[in-house]
């Protein structure tokens, strides 16, 4: 499985791992599932060090549209996304621009850094 994910509840957050190439259909299994188990509106924490990207730049900006209809429907919670490649690190710096004012996507080379932006701003984006 490219992205598997589980909740921790002691620290209100959703832990997923990224291995292997990662697909865009990838990526809209994994919303899907979080979507189903209701953890859309939880931040997370992305350890996709042991992935690789295995998606287009325009299929990024198919990914911003279904963020954007999701966060029409419900506040999405913050994302980090701990990367070890300058592509993934690049690709995720496009998605984070591209979101700007739908969530918070953020990428990080360490997953220590990760966590202290989390504890800053993991909280759900409110509508106006």
């Amino acid at each position: 499985m490219p992205l598997a994910f589980t909740f921790d509840s002691q620290r209100d957050l959703l832990m997923c791992r990224a291995s292997g190439p990662i697909t865009y259909a990838d990526i809209q299994q994994h919303l899907d599932d979080e979507r189903a188990d209701r953890y859309l509106g939880k931040a997370e924490l992305i350890d996709a060090t042991g992935a690789t990207v295995a998606f287009s730049g325009q299929e990024v900006r198919s990914l911003v549209d279904s963020l954007r209809h999701l966060g029409e429907q419900q506040r999405l919670g913050s994302t980090a996304v701990v990367v070890s490649s300058d592509v993934a690190y690049g690709m995720m710096r496009m998605l984070e621009m591209l979101v700007h004012g739908i969530c918070q996507i953020r990428p990080f080379r360490t997953t220590a850094e990760a966590e202290v932006w989390l504890a800053e701003v993991a909280r759900p984006m409110v509508k106006n």
